[in-house]
């Protein structure tokens, strides 16, 4: 996970000092006291956003990726049957024996390696 967290982390920092840089520049152009430097100022308020936009985008991809990379989004996901399979639909009383792919990809790995070891199918 690391090796995929890294590069958008190294994008978000980047990012976050230009936004600074922009900034620190508009800061100048206002403390400058002229028109000509509020002006620019105010010019530099689109590039500005631009930035803040950036940093917000790579922010939420991080934390996409983060988020994405836990085992359960849930801690009942742990003990509460995947809909879809055969232990949701009969209530846990009996193992299913066969499920289509799409509801084998939707399972933890966990329930994956359970329903391989029962001896389960995978339909396509």
């Amino acid at each position: 996970m690391y090796e995929l967290l890294k590069p958008v982390y190294d994008d978000l920092q980047k990012a976050e000092q230009e936004k600074q840089l922009i900034l620190q520049e508009m800061k100048t152009a206002f403390n400058d006291g002229t028109d000509e430097g509020k002006q620019k100022a105010i010019d530099l308020r689109q590039k500005l956003d631009e930035a803040q936009v950036k940093v917000d985008q790579l922010n939420a991809t991080y934390q996409s990726i983060l988020n994405a990379s836990k085992p359960s989004s849930s801690p009942a996901a742990d003990f509460l049957p995947t809909p879809g399979t055969d232990e949701a639909l009969n209530d846990g009383n009996q193992a299913k024996s066969e499920m289509t792919r799409a509801a084998y990809d939707a399972l933890e790995p966990a329930e994956k390696m359970k329903f391989v070891k029962s001896g389960g199918k995978i339909s396509d």
